[in-house]
């Protein structure tokens, strides 16, 4: 019911069941693939994020669509229910979910001679899949020839060094997505540490380790948009406490670049990071690293006082406390800006019991002993933005308020 997965940032040295459609996009517009089509855009820079069960029945899972191209071509095809990612930089989509048109078109990146593919890892597991060359469109925003990951295309065996640092996310059904945006502070996902070591264990050609180039590596499609693209602005509605059925938002590009994005018009406060990262003083724990991320269905923290789960239907590492529990964490980025923030957490037994009719939720919690690369952090999973703006800036760019790496919530 639940798909516990905390799709973390990659970390490294710098950074850190669709059906394919098998028609080809003209003039008349894109073909289309997925489970649930959501409106393409509200205007020129800004698209529709719902969170809704989808064709997948999952908890707390943010969607857009987002249309693919093979490079100034007009092969196309629009990709619907891709996980909106605050936690990792890239974009990476399913072979299963692309037309055997589009996948043929799309241009892979070679390294002597050989594919150039990426393990990108996260808390939850590793995706294996060649790097890919794309036209990235979103609302009226065009990312050209931009590198995307496309998983699970078999032109490469998967390596003992990626099998073998996690479990592999080999199909749709494993993050219940067609694929996921990540759209965090970072710009590229590994960075320099790729570019300089051929042993990075992210990139390999073939099945080699390979170095490559920052601009060449997999990275946020945003910060290459023609405009609008130093950082991107989601905006969730708020849910009552015993959850929703779906909640639908917005994801606008840019930040102090138009009318509909000026931090000064959302009063938000403004947190610079390192490595993706705030800090937060929580559970008696000081300087906590403390993550955003939308790519985790639930709030993911240590504390053996709260008791979890074992009737179901909730997975036993979730928190399942004999009533509402309010807590609060003082957060603080490394700017000096901090806050107080509340949060509840309530038995997740109780909430998944609703379904299939309640699929969001704001008050999920989950111990981070689930996944080892979050155990000592605090993971702000989206429960946290029911409710919130929350604007991303990206690394070395530029707003009103001050420059990224930034979050402004």
């Amino acid at each position: 019911m639940l798909l516990s997965l905390a799709l973390g940032a990659c970390g490294g040295g710098g950074g850190g069941g669709g059906s394919g459609a098998s028609s080809t996009g003209q003039a008349a517009g894109p073909a289309t693939t997925g489970n649930t089509a959501i409106a393409p855009s509200v205007s020129a820079n800004q698209v529709v994020v719902a969170a809704q069960a989808s064709g997948f029945h999952a908890v707390n899972r943010p969607y857009v669509s987002v249309t693919l191209c093979a490079p100034g071509t007009s092969t196309c095809q629009t990709v619907n229910d891709v996980i909106v990612d605050t936690g990792s930089s890239g974009l990476r989509i399913y072979a299963s979910a692309l037309s055997s048109t589009l996948l043929s078109a799309l241009p892979v990146q070679l390294q002597g001679g050989q594919p150039v593919n990426e393990c990108a890892m996260f808390a939850g597991g590793n995706t294996w899949g060649s790097v890919r060359e794309a036209d990235i469109r979103m609302a009226g925003e065009v990312a050209p020839a931009a590198p995307m990951q496309v998983v699970a295309d078999g032109l490469s065996p998967v390596p003992a060094g990626c099998s073998g640092s996690g479990t592999m996310l080999t199909s749709t059904s494993d993050i219940a997505g067609n694929g996921l945006i990540g759209i965090d502070t970072l710009t590229k996902d590994c960075g320099s540490y790729c570019a300089q070591n051929s042993a990075n264990g992210y990139y390999y050609a073939g099945n080699s380790g390979v170095a490559v180039a920052t601009a060449s590596q997999v990275g946020n499609p945003v910060a290459l948009f023609g405009a609008d693209n130093n950082g991107v602005v989601l905006r969730l509605p708020a849910i009552g406490a015993g959850g929703a059925a779906s909640a639908s938002g917005t994801l606008t590009f840019g930040i102090d670049t138009q009318g509909d994005n000026m931090l000064s018009q959302l009063g938000l406060g403004f947190y610079t990071t390192s490595a993706n990262q705030l800090m937060a003083n929580f559970n008696g724990a000081s300087a906590l690293p403390t993550i955003l991320d939308t790519g985790s269905a639930a709030y993911y923290f240590d504390d053996p006082a709260i008791a979890q789960c074992s009737a179901g239907p909730a997975p036993s590492t979730m928190f399942c406390p004999g009533g509402t529990l309010a807590l609060s964490a003082q957060v603080a980025g490394y700017n000096g800006t901090q806050s107080t923030l509340s949060f509840d957490v309530a038995n997740a037994d109780a909430l998944l019991g609703q379904s299939p009719t309640m699929y969001e939720f704001n008050d999920l919690g989950q111990s981070s002993a689930s996944y080892a690369a979050l155990g000592g952090m605090l993971d702000l999973g989206l429960p946290f933005f029911f409710g919130r703006d929350v604007a991303i800036v990206f690394d070395g760019a530029r707003t009103l308020e001050g420059s990224g790496p930034a979050i402004a919530f």
